[in-house]
């Protein structure tokens, strides 16, 4: 009997330079009865100024897994995967830090990325949290497999650490890939995580 907004999101980007992009994401959500107003993200980046390599460094939603980089209202589903809920908080892993990536000068596709964050609090929260005894720290490496017109797999391999204020110690591992393809003239698509 009522239309409710679950979220909003405005993104800002713009160049700042002939080198440097700016990013500034802005949501307001409800949460539990209560309208929540914080930024998202607010980074600079740059893949401009070392051929292969590129970095971002402010407040982001960390480079591992597939759907962790992805805003929630982008995702083709309204509820976050089980798996995501328990282990991400169902918004995802937002922080404060440095994320370099860089293209391996392969024949294929390779690409590894790591990332070290402030790690002073871990998923979506709304207080100032504790430093921590190990910041949060994630790496991950993507490659892409091209089977030419009628086949396609993304695979990336994740790890993310983190050692708590109360000396308890948070670690994932992971595989996340996409596959694409044309089977008996049918397109098809597959996604895990």
């Amino acid at each position: 009997n009522a239309l409710e907004i679950r979220e909003a999101e405005a993104l800002f980007y713009a160049p700042i330079d002939h080198r440097f992009d700016g990013n500034l994401s802005i949501a307001a959500h409800q949460e539990n009865g209560t309208a929540m107003f914080e930024i998202h993200e607010a980074f600079i980046a740059s893949h401009k100024i070392v051929p292969g390599l590129s970095a971002k460094m402010g407040q982001f939603f960390l480079g591992i897994g597939r759907l962790n980089q992805i805003h929630r209202h982008d995702w083709s589903f309204i509820s976050p995967p089980k798996f995501f809920k328990e282990y991400f908080g169902g918004e995802g892993v937002l922080d404060s830090g440095l994320e370099v990536s860089y293209l391996l000068p392969t024949p294929f596709f390779l690409d590894i990325t790591a990332g070290l964050m402030s790690g002073w609090t871990f998923g979506h929260s709304h207080n100032e949290g504790h430093q921590p005894l190990l910041p949060t720290h994630y790496f991950r490496l993507k490659t892409f497999v091209d089977g030419g017109d009628s086949f396609g797999l993304a695979l990336g391999l994740n790890y993310l650490g983190r050692k708590s204020h109360d000396n308890e110690y948070l670690h994932f591992a992971g595989l996340d890939g996409v596959a694409k393809g044309d089977l008996f003239g049918k397109e098809y698509s597959l996604e895990f995580e």
